[in-house]
């Protein structure tokens, strides 16, 4: 990651170059989504309600990076269960979201009941629709942007450099959370973001406790890491094979050949 590249700004405009280049990207972040994702999406969505789409569309924007509910979803649009994952499959299908599916090799009571989650290609392009490009998010919704661009990252670095790593997300019925999961043949890696200078050992509880109850199901043969990517400027060893790692290191290690 070069040293002049400003997260901030990344996670407020996101990285399209052309936005993230320039002073007009704000403005060119508005025609797109104007003339693009709610013309010519809804064009190939093949509907005639304009207004369903448009309540979708801010619907989908504002639960990007969340489990996904479609009997929530359908009722606070007031749109049928099945035309929202309808109008889903169309934003995949043009490659506007990314899916991240569910860790599903926990024991059946702890396994999620959302099996999946779907991030917007670009933050950019999901603060545009939200008319929120200029900024003025919270520490929590900073929180949350931050988590969808690690997320992010992790997803294009392993699809362009073919490293072939299995990546999800979990969360169970009893409120149990762990932003990504990331598996190779060598590796089991937890990893839990934070927007955060400074990390503290709770910030580990959710993994150490997602290790236990795959230890407990499975007879592992990967080595497993817990991880807190967070905002500092050194790697930090916690107890229980845990360590702290920031973020730009973190990415670097996520494409390194002999991993974390």
């Amino acid at each position: 990651i070069a040293d002049q590249f400003d997260l901030q700004k990344a996670l407020t405009i996101g990285t399209l170059p052309e936005v993230y280049l320039h002073d007009y990207g704000p403005q060119l972040l508005e025609s797109y989504v104007d003339t693009y994702l709610r013309e010519e999406v809804q064009a190939e969505a093949l509907t005639k309600d304009l207004g369903a789409y448009a309540r979708f569309l801010d619907m989908a924007a504002s639960v990007s990076g969340q489990f996904l509910n479609y009997s929530k979803i359908a009722s606070d649009t007031d749109i049928h269960k099945e035309t929202i994952r309808r109008y889903f499959e169309i934003l995949a299908d043009t490659l506007l979201i990314e899916r991240l599916p569910s860790y599903t090799d926990v024991p059946k009571e702890r396994k999620a009941r959302q099996k999946e989650k779907f991030i917007f290609f670009d933050l950019g392009v999901r603060n545009a629709i939200l008319k929120r490009v200029g900024g003025g998010f919270s520490q929590e919704e900073m929180g949350q942007l931050f988590e969808q661009w690690i997320q992010l990252q992790c997803i294009y670095l392993n699809r362009c450099n073919r490293l072939q790593k299995k990546l999800s997300t979990f969360r169970d019925a009893r409120g149990l959370e762990v932003d990504l999961i990331i598996e190779s043949e060598q590796d089991l890696l937890l990893v839990e973001v934070k927007w955060s200078t400074k990390v503290k050992e709770k910030y580990f509880s959710n993994l150490h406790s997602l290790e236990k109850i795959i230890s407990a199901n499975n007879a592992l043969t990967q080595n497993v890491k817990k991880i807190v990517v967070y905002r500092g400027e050194h790697k930090q060893k916690f107890s229980g094979d845990a360590f702290a790692v920031p973020y730009r290191n973190f990415l670097e290690e996520f494409t390194a050949k002999s991993g974390f």
